[in-house]
């Protein structure tokens, strides 16, 4: 056995003797580098392919997003107590007044320090039957209620409270019933109060 394969070590030899100078035609080995490159692309495009799809779908889904419009915000409080030709007397026992404490919302002093600067309102010379109307009356900062939706319309209503519902706010008065002015939201809840000094 060690005859045979002696024999076919030497026709391997001789075979590759005679091929060692032997080369492919100029048009095969044009056509296999051809190959070689398109294949080279072809794997350089197919790695980079999902990265691109990738990218154009999150910038089509941002493009595609619902954009929120920048919108101002109306003032919190309008008041729509025109200033009256006259002074009138103020009137005892209407149905505005309140008699007993009326519960009294969250409120606290922050939440005033965002509200409007206090306004003086000067009256007219007061005629003579009339003992001190025409004074000067400030008002306190609005006290808002912090637990409720915003309301931007309403109507600023004239009230007295006790001298117990305004102290709870920190008002205090020698008098029985304390003069305030309340805000109602068009939904007729009581949002804000502030008071007449």
């Amino acid at each position: 056995m060690s005859g045979e394969n002696d024999n076919l070590q030497t026709a391997l030899k001789t075979l590759a003797g005679e091929t060692s100078g032997a080369q492919a035609s100029a048009h095969v080995r044009d056509a296999l580098r051809a190959e070689l490159r398109s294949r080279a692309r072809r794997r350089r495009i197919s790695t980079w392919w999902p990265a691109a799809a990738a990218a154009a779908l999150i910038i089509g889904i941002w493009l595609g997003m619902p954009r929120k419009a920048v919108q101002h915000q109306p003032p919190l409080v309008a008041v729509t107590d025109p200033e009256p030709a006259q002074p009138r007397a103020p009137e005892i026992g209407t149905d505005r007044e309140i008699s007993q404490p009326a519960p009294t919302p969250a409120v606290t002093r922050a939440t005033a320090a965002y509200a409007r600067p206090p306004r003086v309102r000067q009256t007219p010379e007061p005629a003579e039957e009339q003992p001190v109307s025409g004074t000067v009356r400030p008002l306190t900062p609005w006290y808002f209620y912090t637990g409720l939706p915003v309301s931007t319309r309403g109507q600023v209503v004239r009230i007295r409270v006790s001298n117990e519902t305004a102290a709870q706010f920190g008002i205090v008065a020698e008098s029985n019933a304390v003069p305030a002015q309340v805000f109602i939201g068009d939904d007729g809840v009581a949002r804000a109060i502030r008071f007449i000094r």
